[in-house]
């Protein structure tokens, strides 16, 4: 190749088109090379220095939970053959992330109450914009109305994608922690935005935004969170167009926030606007069930105009990750964790608004998470948590504006025990 291109030496490919003046030139400070038993070693003594991964209690949320995630997650997604599976394009050696797909799909339908979901997004702030804009296909001049405590990250993903298409977002009125039931906006409306459990963890009545939806013509879009339709009403069934969501924490680990998943299902009048793919149930030449790509609407298979979406994969592991853990809990599982994080939940509200804080809502129904007011400031009071070993939330006032700084968002799983919780409650009595 060098001889080819009419080049001396390696170095002269590399170097010849770098200014003498950007070039080092002297020798790099960096021990030699090790062998495999001494690199392992040496990372072991360094993962030593670590502090233990229970040293610090947290009980922070925000769309990332510490939920347990069986053994068993792991072990399936490990096996090869479905970790090392790619885009399933060809059916006939791709049985097994096409089935997994398929039982993921079948499962979000069960969990959302409606006809049809694709297979998977990024996550779940880039599934709302989807699901957007299946609205605005349809209303191509509407606004969008969202909930005052749609998620923060969420709410910028929107306005990063609405942007060019000079979509106006309104933000529709607050009232006790939810989104409040008021008049329908006087211009044309594509689509709600309802979160329910919201960001600062309260339960919103769906039905007052179903009948808004109805009445101004637009889609209602549904927001909500895997673990908690174990308890909660499926949000098909009371009226959703479309429903997303986040699966990162529901089999998925947390990973310092990714990677993620977006879930989204939808009715079945809206199923050749779903973005990605849907794996479909046939047979084969023999008669035998299988599983093939019913539908592409992503625009490396079709026209760029007729496509739905620029998004061009799915997150078909961590899909699977999820579906191994709600396979493992089944439908009495998924309701018992979801009935012990509300207990939880309540448990954690009513001992710190006894120990000198105060909840932002009280008499907002939440789940998992709930808006806390400290004693002192979230920045004065950070330091007698840590020394306690506590992470202790957190602070609102980085997104919102009504915020004081003593604000705090506080989040509990079934892995934070009634121990952390009292540890949590005596740095406020102390404070």
């Amino acid at each position: 190749m060098l001889e080819r291109l009419g080049i001396e030496t390696i170095d002269e490919l590399f170097y010849q088109s770098i200014p003498e003046n950007a070039r080092f030139s002297g020798s790099l400070d960096v021990p030699g090379p090790l062998s495999e038993s001494e690199i392992s070693s040496y990372f072991d003594s360094r993962a030593a220095m670590n502090a233990p991964a229970r040293g610090f209690v947290s009980f922070l949320g925000g769309g990332a939970y510490n939920h347990y995630i069986p053994s068993i997650v792991r072990f399936v997604a490990s096996l090869p053959e479905f970790y090392t599976a790619y885009t399933p394009y060809q059916p006939e050696v791709s049985q097994g992330t096409l089935a997994s797909i398929f039982e993921f799909q079948t499962m979000i339908c069960e969990l959302t109450g409606l006809d049809v979901a694709n297979a998977s997004l990024y996550d779940g702030a880039t599934a709302i914009v989807e699901a957007v804009r299946v609205a605005l296909r349809k209303r191509p001049s509407g606004a969008v109305a969202i909930s005052p405590f749609l998620h923060p990250h969420t709410r910028e993903t929107l306005r990063t994608y609405l942007a060019p298409l000079k979509t106006r977002i309104l933000e529709l009125p607050a009232s006790g922690g939810a989104t409040a039931d008021s008049e329908i906006p006087a211009e044309e409306i594509a689509a709600f935005v309802i979160q329910t459990p919201n960001y600062v963890g309260n339960i919103q009545d769906l039905s007052v935004w179903e009948a808004r939806s109805r009445d101004a013509g637009a889609l209602f879009i549904v927001v909500t969170d895997p673990i908690s339709l174990g308890l909660l009403e499926a949000p098909g069934t009371l009226g959703a167009d479309i429903c997303v969501g986040e699966g990162l924490g529901a089999g998925i680990p947390l990973s310092f926030g990714g990677p993620a998943l977006g879930f989204m299902a939808a009715r079945e009048e809206f199923v050749r606007d779903l973005p990605g793919r849907i794996v479909g149930e046939t047979v084969d030449a023999r008669g035998d069930r299988c599983f093939v790509l019913t539908l592409q609407t992503r625009e490396q298979h079709i026209r760029r105009e007729k496509a739905s979406s620029n998004i061009c994969s799915n997150e078909a592991l961590c899909a699977l990750m999820m579906t191994v853990y709600l396979s493992w809990l089944g439908p009495q599982g998924l309701a018992e964790l979801a009935r012990h994080v509300y207990a939880k939940t309540h448990y954690a509200r009513a001992r710190f608004s006894s120990s000198a804080a105060s909840l932002l809502f009280p008499n907002a129904p939440s789940f998992r998470e709930f808006a806390l007011r400290l004693p002192r400031s979230y920045d004065e009071a950070l330091p007698a948590f840590l020394e306690r070993g506590i992470l202790p939330g957190i602070p609102l006032a980085r997104y919102f504006s009504w915020a004081s700084p003593a604000d705090v968002l506080v989040c509990v799983t079934e892995q934070t025990t009634t121990e952390d919780i009292d540890a949590y409650a005596s740095v406020l009595e102390a404070l």
